[in-house]
């Protein structure tokens, strides 16, 4: 199932892991041979990852006061009030927050919005978001554009990126590819980590 470099999980065609809620009890167990079928949700875990690696306030003060995320960062980019946030300026949020956390540009913000059905914000207006998100969560980004010379590289050769990626656990991601740039590396840092830690769930569950 780790379809991705990062180990992080993947299903295609279909994608079992964005199934509608309508498709979902489709999928059951048979009960009378004392089998269970559980369901679990690791709610914004690459999110929970990055505050606890980057150690900003701002970006983790959602998690420690139990506040909506997506919300908390609607209010840095449009400069509002959490309560003051609509279901519209949330959803933007929720497309960009995290690719804007691993560096996205204003062309792909764009895009992914396009992508969820938002066509309603230029590129001035997408350039000021970007600008107040980096404002907001500066220690986020300020440790995203120092990773490359972290304690979780191993090594870089030249302009070819030949990196050893060093998981907490111990566990190396060796990346081979030319022109690697500083998004996948935080990106693929959160990834490995999620992978991990259900993995490790996963088994635990097993043994229980």
């Amino acid at each position: 199932p780790n379809g991705q470099i990062s180990g992080r999980f993947q299903t295609h065609d279909p994608n079992l892991q964005g199934l509608p809620k309508v498709l979902r009890p489709a999928f059951y167990v048979d009960s009378h041979r004392l089998r269970h079928l559980v369901a679990a949700d690791y709610r914004q875990i690459q999110p929970r990852i990055l505050a606890a690696l980057s150690g900003d306030s701002a970006w983790n003060y959602p998690f420690a006061e139990g506040i909506d995320f997506y919300k908390h960062c609607a209010s840095a980019m449009f400069g509002k009030a959490i309560e003051s946030i609509t279901d519209d300026e949330r959803a933007v949020s929720k497309s960009i927050s995290m690719g804007l956390a691993f560096g996205m540009g204003v062309d792909t913000l764009l895009e992914t919005l396009a992508e969820s059905g938002i066509t309603s914000i230029d590129k001035a207006h997408a350039e000021a978001l970007r600008k107040a998100f980096l404002d907001r969560f500066s220690t986020l980004v300020a440790w995203r554009d120092n990773l490359s010379r972290s304690k979780y590289v191993g090594k870089i050769e030249g302009d070819t990126a030949h990196r050893t990626l060093c998981l907490p656990s111990g566990r190396q991601i060796v990346y081979d590819a030319a022109g690697f740039s500083r998004q996948p590396l935080c990106s693929h840092l959160a990834q490995g980590i999620e992978a991990e830690i259900i993995l490790n769930a996963i088994l635990k569950f097993r043994k229980a």
